[in-house]
């Protein structure tokens, strides 16, 4: 299958705000290798590096070292309005004394369109978000919801060839965030627009991703589908920061037995331990 996205041992270092004769490598050595049409999510604690990686993707930041491709192009020195790439902020960053409509079509109007062809686009992706009949509203007469919306339809007009998205629903409430997640990943599915969506949130990430990227401290520690990252976390990082994780104590005597408690166990990689261990729930000896 084509990819639309590579990034080749990306390394990102800035100076430390505490000793300016020191740097601090936000991302380190990153490999991604995005297929057309997927939605890959950059997952992590704060500070792992995964906004810094997506602004590397933008062009908002410049890589200290590695290359990044859109497709067989290399982009490191193509400004930001040039990779035919958009983003949907946290912020929002929609314009407060523009209306809906306007907002939608300000990129389109700095492409010098026919006014027919702005109206037609911006009339097709307000239906595609839901927004139809809002055009002449402000921003500040809609909800959080609906602002948002407006974001991606500012985006989506464009056409681009790669959709970014940077915590885009971190400042909406739970059940609000729960239904704009559904429908971001509905919309992606239907335009067939490679992604990538950073978020801190694992529910989300598993809920609406087909790959994870899993980031700690600016390194890659797992590149797999939800289903893997769950089942099969390649690291104790990853097991304890997706979902709940309980780790005992073991002693491995070989390939093929461990010990747990003065008690000898096939080195599996899932196994039921007995009581009073067990206490009704499966366990996972993870390899190391």
């Amino acid at each position: 299958m084509a990819t639309d996205l590579r990034t080749i041992n990306i390394r990102k270092e800035f100076v430390s705000p505490d000793q300016t004769s020191k740097t601090v490598v936000a991302v380190n050595d990153v490999n991604l290798n995005i297929e057309k049409g997927k939605l890959v999510t950059l997952l992590g604690p704060s500070g792992c590096g995964k906004t810094t990686l997506l602004r590397l993707i933008a062009g908002f930041e410049e890589p200290s070292a590695g290359d990044i491709y859109f497709g067989e192009r290399r982009v490191n020195n193509d400004a930001p309005n040039v990779r035919n790439s958009a983003m949907v902020f946290q912020s929002y960053a929609i314009f407060p004394h523009l209306n809906v409509f306007d907002n939608v079509a300000f990129g389109l109007k700095l492409k010098n369109l026919r006014q027919h062809e702005v109206k037609k686009r911006v009339e097709q992706v307000l239906e595609l978000v839901d927004l139809t009949g809002m055009a002449k509203r402000a921003p500040s007469q809609l909800s959080g919801g609906q602002q948002q919306r407006v974001a991606l339809a500012r985006c989506i007009v464009m056409e681009p060839r790669l959709l970014l998205f940077d915590e885009p629903l971190s400042n909406l409430d739970a059940k609000l965030r729960e239904q704009m997640r559904v429908e971001i990943r509905d919309l992606q599915q239907r335009l067939g627009i490679t992604s990538v969506y950073v978020t801190h949130d694992q529910i989300e990430a598993m809920s609406i991703s087909d790959e994870i990227v899993i980031m700690n401290s600016g390194v890659v520690e797992q590149i797999a589908s939800p289903q893997e990252v769950y089942a099969k976390p390649n690291s104790r990082f990853v097991a304890d920061f997706i979902g709940k994780a309980n780790f005992i104590p073991a002693k491995v005597h070989d390939k093929n037995t461990a010990e747990i408690s003065d008690i000898k166990l096939p080195l599996k990689e899932t196994i039921q331990l007995p009581p009073p261990i067990r206490r009704s729930r499966w366990w996972r000896v993870l390899k190391r």
